[in-house]
């Protein structure tokens, strides 16, 4: 049996996660708590010059 593929739009990814930020905030944080590591994306340089 062949495996159909679906793309994902970012338009619809978007949608879903505005929607889901206004339904239900506190499990959106969670989400992104989940799967997302702040401290990825802040440099240390930028940490260091305010700690």
């Amino acid at each position: 049996m062949a495996t159909k593929y679906r793309q994902i739009s970012l338009k619809n990814t978007f949608s879903d996660c505005q929607d889901m930020f206004m339904e239900d905030t506190p499990s959106f944080f969670h989400l992104l708590d989940e799967h997302f590591d702040i401290n990825e994306f802040i440099p240390s340089v930028f940490t260091n010059a305010f700690y």
